[in-house]
């Protein structure tokens, strides 16, 4: 057989061979990076962390946590962000809160009276925002509110509210209160009052 011959056979050889599975790992794409393996695995996604975000005004938000910073918390709510500043939150939760006890059907709540009210043991002086005092605010913030049978107030609703913080600061100050709750026929009872805030310069 003529030498032309031979490497004519020769290279038609090669053409028409098989690759092999470790020559397929090794071939190289046109920049002469390694070819990735096609099924290579992604790294899996974490799922999304559930969080809590108790409000001031005492509304309680979750979500799908998306960022936290000393500023504001960042969460979806089905697929929209939503963001809230940390200064208008008391605390963030990874947990579902512990719910607040409710009345039962037994439980009633009576309106509070000269004969038939809670004892003050403790309360703080709401304290005045720096923009309110600058702006010269001043007046009444007046909150109703249910001192329970268990001894936690709850149910804060606002009658009447001021700007620059002077509401939120009075809602502060209402759930640092401490109390005996009132009586009656020898047994604590849960009654619905008011509460005043006055602000004055």
């Amino acid at each position: 057989m003529k030498p032309f011959t031979r490497i004519v056979i020769f290279i038609a050889t090669m053409l028409l061979a098989p690759i092999s599975p470790a020559q397929d790992k090794e071939q190289k794409s046109p920049d002469h990076k390694p070819v990735q393996d096609k099924e290579q695995k992604s790294p899996e996604q974490k799922p999304a962390r559930q969080v809590w975000i108790r409000l001031k005004s005492g509304k309680v938000l979750t979500g799908d946590l998306a960022q936290m910073d000393p500023e504001s918390i960042d969460f979806t709510v089905k697929g929209i962000l939503q963001t809230v500043k940390c200064d208008d939150l008391i605390g963030v939760m990874f947990a579902p809160p512990t719910p607040t006890p409710t009345p039962t059907s037994y439980e009633r709540v009576e309106w509070m009276t000269a004969s038939l009210r809670p004892t003050i043991l403790y309360r703080e002086k709401a304290k005045y925002t720096d923009k309110a005092r600058n702006n010269g605010i001043q007046g009444t913030v007046i909150l109703q509110v249910v001192f329970r049978r268990y001894g936690s107030l709850t149910d804060i609703r606002v009658l009447r509210g001021l700007p620059d913080g002077l509401t939120e600061n009075a809602i502060e100050a209402a759930k640092k209160i401490r109390f005996q709750p009132a009586m009656k026929d020898g047994q604590p009872i849960s009654v619905r009052g008011v509460l005043e805030f006055d602000f004055k310069l």
